[in-house]
């Protein structure tokens, strides 16, 4: 969204957000997903489960890399939930940049525990998640997001000095002038 917010402290207002939808469960790490969905933070495209045959495997992640490519462009962000072990319910999420998408089919995805980026095509997707057990994507909701971030306005902070002012539904909600 062009702003750099304190990570933990938006996290924290996510679930507070939440509220009595939230469960003792859901405050594990690895159930973020969950608590993103209870405030309509995100909602769930497609979700890949990958069959053991290698060529149907990397038929479906071709369906998924189709999907992420062809998604209406009112979506600018998808996370992609990793289903790195379904035995014991662990995964991976990771931000899907769709306003990078090139005309030559690349795309970029973010990897936040890494704070790594990476632009590539169809091939590097299947190399990037093969070993997977599967694949969710989710849309993100930015102008819910937008809105959580604006009723908590007097309470964030930024991480960066010179973000632009925050913009909900096409119109400026404020300055977002940083603590001193």
């Amino acid at each position: 969204m062009g702003v750099d917010l304190c990570i933990r402290q938006l996290e924290k207002i996510i679930t507070a957000y939440a509220g009595e939808k939230i469960e003792k469960d859901d405050l594990k790490c690895e159930q973020l997903m969950e608590i993103l969905k209870k405030c309509e933070l995100v909602s769930i495209a497609a979700e890949y489960k990958y069959p053991s045959e290698v060529d149907a495997k990397l038929r479906v992640i071709d369906e998924a890399w189709n999907t992420l490519m062809t998604t209406d462009g009112s979506v600018r962000v998808m996370i992609l939930g990793r289903v790195i072990s379904t035995s014991n319910g662990e995964g991976h999420a990771e931000i899907c940049d769709l306003d990078t998408r090139t005309f030559d089919g690349k795309v970029t995805i973010h990897n936040p525990q890494k704070e790594n980026w990476g632009h590539g095509n169809q091939d590097d997707f299947r190399k990037y998640v093969f070993n997977d057990e599967g694949l969710i994507l989710y849309l993100v909701h930015l102008e819910k997001l937008k809105q959580i971030i604006c009723e908590h306005e007097n309470i964030l902070h930024r991480t960066g000095r010179s973000d632009p002012p925050l913009v909900l539904n096409g119109g400026e909600v404020n300055n977002w002038v940083p603590e001193q």
